[in-house]
């Protein structure tokens, strides 16, 4: 994906009346920087929490995830991020979106590079990204423009 489609994507979700809370952690941090550089962020980002410690996750969420880089936990952080987003704008059109990556390191850790992400609303999806590019900065970008893609693809749906 190309700067341009991504400013346009964001700029397509800031003409809609869509209204979100992202919650992100281990990577798609791209994702910020292309919904908030462009105008009228304000009308649709409601809040982006960065949960990065283990301690900041159990907190969000309430509980310990089994597995912190999974389906599960992406949704589990979407439909918190859905909550808070009906609690702070318009219940009506709000969107959670959550995302959660285990991406190249300088530590070992269990597991192959991989990233899950949800957006939950009216309808709820969960996509797993396990053929992500060996290097960190690209595969966030990747992470990032997934989750654009589909936004997109629900801002289809509401045209």
């Amino acid at each position: 994906m190309h700067d341009d489609e991504r400013r346009a994507i964001a700029q397509r979700l800031h003409d809609s009346p869509v209204q979100l809370v992202l919650h992100a952690t281990g990577g798609g941090m791209a994702l910020i920087t292309d919904l908030l550089l462009v105008p009228g962020a304000s009308r649709t980002v409601l809040e982006v929490t960065v949960p990065y410690a283990a301690t900041a996750m159990v907190d969000l969420l309430d509980t310990e995830p089994t597995q912190f880089v999974s389906a599960v936990t992406a949704g589990d952080l979407a439909a918190a991020a859905l909550e808070r987003a009906r609690s702070l704008g318009d219940p009506e059109i709000g969107w959670g979106v959550g995302i959660t990556a285990g991406l190249t390191t300088d530590r070992i850790r269990r597991g192959d590079d991989r990233a899950w992400f949800s957006i939950t609303g009216a309808e709820s999806i969960v996509v797993g990204l396990d053929d992500v590019p060996p290097d960190r900065v690209a595969q966030d970008r990747a992470v990032a423009d997934a989750v654009l893609a589909e936004i997109d693809r629900r801002l289809d749906e509401l045209d």
